[in-house]
C-alpha cells in the first residue's frame, strides 16, 4: 500500500473495515459443529499457499506492469467476493437487534449492545486486549524489519539473490513454515482431541517477545533471519487460536460486532503503537525500536492467564 496522502490508500482503509472480522464470524457460524481451532488453522494455511501464489506471480508481473499487478489483485478480490455469493451460505445469521430504528440509532444502540456484552463477559475483556497489544506492537516489526536488515547487517549476494530478491525469498520461506506449523499442530488436534489455548497463546507470545529482542540485537544476517522467520512463525501460530478462543465465547448474534471491534481495536494499537516505535527508531536506533516493540507486547504474558482463569 503506498502512503502518498492521495484517496487511495484511505479508500482501501475503509472497505477493509467493512469485512474486518467478517469472515471469521460467517465461518464460525456456519460450521459452530465443528472445532473452530482447526478450522482457523486450515485458513490459516490457506492463507499462506495464497501467499506463496501471490508473491510468485507478483513477482513475474511486477517485473512486467506494476498497474497490471494492482489491477488483478482488485479483479480477483471482485471475483472472490462473487463466487461466495453463490457457493457459501449463511444459513445461521441472527442480526443483534431485530427492530430497524435508523442508521443512527441503530448504531448507537449496537454500540451499547456490545459494550454491556463484552463487560459482562470478563475473558473477551482479556481477549481483545491481548488483541490491542498484538495491534501495538505488529506495525512496529511490520515496517522496521526490512530496515533493520538493510541498515545493520550485510545481506549476502548469492547468485541471483540480491537484497530485493532475498525479502521475497523470505517471505516465501516464511509462508512454508507457517503451513507446516500450521498442520502440525492441527495433527496434534486430531491425536490428542484439543490444545491447550491458554499454552499455544502464551508459548507463542513468549516466543515472538524473544524473537523480537534476538533480532533486534543481531548483527549477523544468518542469525537475524532465522529469529526472524521463528517471531513470523509465532504469529502465525497465535493468531487462528486467539480468534477461536473468542469464538467460542461469543453469542451468534453478537459474533460480527465483536469480531469486528476486536479488528478495530488491531487497527487502533497500529495507529498508537506505530508512531511511539517510530519515534524511538527515529531518535535512538532501529534495533532500540525493535525492542520497544518487544515491550508492548509484555502485557500480553498478564493477560492470557487471566483470561484462562475468567472461563464462564
Amino acid at each position: 500500500m503506498v502512503r502518498d496522502g492521495s484517496a487511495g490508500p484511505g479508500c482501501l482503509v475503509c472497505g477493509d473495515t467493512f469485512i474486518t472480522g467478517a469472515l471469521e464470524v460467517w465461518i464460525a457460524s456456519e460450521e459452530e459443529d465443528r472445532p473452530m481451532d482447526k478450522v482457523f488453522l486450515r485458513g490459516s494455511q490457506m492463507g499462506q499457499i495464497g501467499g506463496i501464489l501471490g508473491v510468485v506471480l507478483g513477482t513475474l508481473l511486477g517485473n512486467i506492469n506494476l498497474q497490471m499487478l494492482v489491477i488483478l489483485g482488485g479483479g480477483l478480490c471482485l471475483l472472490l467476493g462473487l463466487v461466495l455469493v453463490h457457493i457459501m451460505p449463511e444459513t445461521s445469521f441472527s442480526p443483534a437487534t431485530e427492530e430497524r430504528q435508523g442508521l443512527l440509532k441503530d448504531f448507537v444502540c449496537l454500540f451499547k449492545l456490545n459494550l454491556g456484552f463484552v463487560k459482562s463477559t470478563p475473558v473477551l475483556l482479556a481477549l481483545l486486549a491481548i488483541t490491542l497489544c498484538g495491534g501495538l506492537a505488529s506495525e512496529g516489526f511490520d515496517r522496521l524489519s526490512i530496515a533493520h536488515f538493510l541498515d545493520d547487517t550485510v545481506i549476502p549476494v548469492i547468485g541471483p539473490l540480491n537484497s530485493v530478491t532475498w525479502f521475497g525469498v523470505i517471505s516465501l520461506i516464511g509462508s512454508g513454515l507457517g503451513i507446516l506449523a500450521s498442520q502440525l499442530l492441527i495433527a496434534h488436534m486430531e491425536q490428542k482431541g484439543t490444545a491447550s489455548r491458554t499454552s499455544v497463546v502464551m508459548s507463542a507470545s513468549v516466543g515472538y517477545i524473544l524473537c523480537l529482542v534476538l533480532f533486534a540485537v543481531g548483527r549477523s544476517f544468518w542469525f537475524m533471519l532465522l529469529v526472524f522467520l521463528l517471531a513470523g512463525l509465532m504469529r502465525t501460530i497465535k493468531e487462528p487460536v486467539l480468534a477461536a478462543w473468542m469464538s467460542d465465547h461469543v453469542e451468534e448474534k453478537m459474533r460480527a460486532t465483536v469480531f469486528s471491534s476486536s479488528g478495530q481495536l488491531d487497527s487502533f494499537g497500529q495507529i498508537i503503537g506505530g508512531p511511539i516505535v517510530g519515534l524511538v527508531a527515529q531518535q535512538v536506533s532501529i534495533p532500540w525500536g525493535l525492542v520497544c516493540t518487544a515491550f508492548l507486547l509484555l502485557p500480553v504474558l498478564f493477560l492470557v492467564p487471566v483470561a484462562a482463569k475468567k472461563r464462564d
